[in-house]
């Protein structure tokens, strides 16, 4: 499938949302919230700012965990073995 019909087909996609969240808005009274077209915005938005964002990230995370007892403190990700002890980003041996 190309990325026109790709695109083509979410365009319809979240416009069709877009006017159920309308309906059941008008319907109950109630506001839902953001669109769908406006996650799909949002969501794109960071992607574009994926690199930036995560050069920041770095930055912050080297400066708040000097030594590795506060690494340790700070960075709960080996508690749950979310990622691989040798590649540690907040442990400055790791770095």
């Amino acid at each position: 499938m190309d990325d026109r019909l790709v695109n083509v087909v979410g365009a319809v996609a979240l416009g069709l949302t877009d006017r159920i969240t309308v309906a059941v808005e008008r319907a109950s009274g109630l506001v839902l919230g953001i669109s769908a077209s406006g996650v799909v915005r949002l969501l794109d938005r960071l992607v574009a700012e994926r690199q930036v964002l995560t050069a920041a990230v770095e930055k912050m995370l080297v400066a708040l965990t000097p030594d590795v007892a506060v690494a340790e403190h700070v960075c709960r990700l080996c508690d749950l073995d979310a990622c691989p002890q040798e590649r540690c980003p907040a442990d400055p041996d790791a770095r």
